[in-house]
């Protein structure tokens, strides 16, 4: 098999059509818009996309690819025993892309739910950002939020496709953050009684990050008392332990504030097992 072939050869899966360039979701849904004219395409855009249409859209695309965000240079591959052998073949695309063929292939997958979730989406939107927006230190991403909530509503401009194709990803984490920030809101400082300074907690990971620094992970996490702890660990055990629950002895190393939000204490953590 020549490298072209193995480029276009395609799997039909048990549910997708899968190829190393694309994903025909179940077997019918084909959101690459490479396959029609790109004057035809110029022409449809130019006429544009209702705000409200495109974040629905974007409801839409998270539901295809199973609340999972995929970034236009990321992609979701994976080994597929296939006619030809094993081929490291795309299980999912990129939301952006979803979001584009629903658009100009398949408008009807929108229903009302989505145009609903989709006001709701913006609405909240409006509330978070009515101050955001005033400061000067927005991020690049706040900022692309910012233009979505002042851009006409008959005519979203395509810059700001890819940060719409992410708001339903976006708009989970903020719910789930603030659950956090209302669970922990009374979090105190943890201190040790014991001469060696050891402490014994059950504890909840928020989230994990690789050190950039060091190489192993920066961990966040909440007490089962609603106590903020972080720490970081070279220990591989770290690595997909988000939203799961351990009981650890440790030594307190530090009091501080959660970052970015100073009235939440924490506390640094050194010397962490699991037990």
């Amino acid at each position: 098999m020549t490298t072209l072939e193995a480029y276009q050869l395609e799997h039909k899966g048990k549910i997708h059509t899968h190829s190393e360039k694309n994903v025909i979701y179940f077997h019918k849904y084909n959101f690459n818009i490479s396959t029609i004219d790109y004057k035809e395409v110029k022409a449809r855009e130019e006429i544009g996309f209702p705000k409200l249409q495109v974040i629905a859209a974007s409801i839409v695309a998270n539901e295809f690819n199973e609340g999972k965000y995929i970034k236009v240079n990321g992609g979701d591959y994976d080994f597929h025993e296939t006619t030809d052998g094993s081929r490291y073949l795309q299980n999912k695309i990129s939301n952006k892309s979803i979001v584009e063929g629903i658009l100009h292939f398949y408008p009807h997958l929108i229903k009302e739910k989505h145009l609903q979730s989709a006001k709701e989406i913006l609405t909240e939107l409006e509330v978070d950002f009515m101050f955001k927006i005033l400061s000067e230190d927005m991020n690049e991403f706040e900022q692309s939020i910012a233009g979505i909530l002042s851009s006409e509503d008959n005519k979203l401009d395509r810059r700001y496709w890819g940060t719409c194709a992410y708001l339903p990803t976006y708009t989970v984490k903020k719910a789930i953050d603030r659950q956090i920030s209302d669970k922990s809101e009374n979090s105190v400082h943890i201190t040790s009684e014991r001469k060696d300074n050891k402490v014994f907690l059950d504890i909840e990971v928020i989230r994990v990050s690789i050190s950039q620094v060091y190489g192993g992970y920066n961990v966040s996490a909440m007490t089962t008392e609603g106590n903020r702890v972080s720490f970081y660990s070279s220990k591989e055990d770290w690595r997909d332990s988000k939203e799961k629950s351990f009981k650890i002895e440790a030594k307190v190393k530090s009091h501080g504030q959660v970052w970015k939000k100073e009235h939440i204490a924490e506390t640094r953590l050194n010397y962490v097992k699991i037990i």
